[in-house]
């Protein structure tokens, strides 16, 4: 599992980058005590200088030396001992904030976003909860106030993307196809124009 740790305002960035759960650093200390935090599962961070260096080794513990961290951009590494937290405490992120998406033709996009936002919204529209939940996930990616995105938009945004609004995503889906010219691919279409 990759758990994103950071405050709520870093908590879109952490979910386009694949974060499947988002914590804030005050949620840690739970993690610990419920042994949350797995062998085998990555905890990413935007800054990795949010948890102190006995975090890191706390976590480690837990973890049975099997889990991982990762600064967004980076590897992510196993912090065995001091001098591998001391260079992990020095990363600092490559955030690959790609510019908001812009439609050829046609309308201007009322809400804007990036195809990292958009591949992290359908990911969750391609899980088991609600629309509503959907839709707040969204909101909260997008900073958009509550009430701004209606449910159509989730699921035209779907469609637009994958061909249909089904609840599930298309076989062999990975993510937002992009040509060759880096533009997405709407529908499953290339883009010819």
């Amino acid at each position: 599992m990759l758990i994103g740790i950071g405050s709520e305002d870093e908590f879109p960035t952490l979910y386009a980058s694949g974060a499947e759960i988002a914590v804030t650093p005050s949620e840690i200390g739970r993690m610990i005590e419920f042994r949350a935090y797995r062998s085998g599962d990555t905890i990413l961070l935007l800054r990795p200088k949010a948890l102190s260096a006995t975090r890191y080794r706390d976590l480690h513990k837990v973890s049975e030396g099997g889990g991982f961290f990762q600064v967004i951009g980076h590897d992510a590494v196993a912090l065995t001992d001091q001098s591998a937290i001391d260079a992990f405490l020095a990363l600092r992120a490559k955030v690959n904030r790609s510019a908001p998406v812009q439609e050829p033709v046609g309308r201007k996009v009322a809400i804007p976003y990036t195809i990292e936002e958009a591949e992290a919204i359908l990911r969750e529209y391609y899980s088991p909860k609600s629309l509503a939940d959907v839709q707040a996930f969204a909101e909260m990616m997008l900073r958009q106030e509550p009430g701004t995105i209606k449910p159509h938009w989730v699921k035209m945004l779907a469609r637009k993307y994958t061909g249909n609004a089904k609840r599930t995503p298309p076989e062999g889906w990975d993510g937002i196809m992009l040509d060759a010219d880096g533009r997405p691919v709407h529908g499953g279409l290339e883009d010819k124009g």
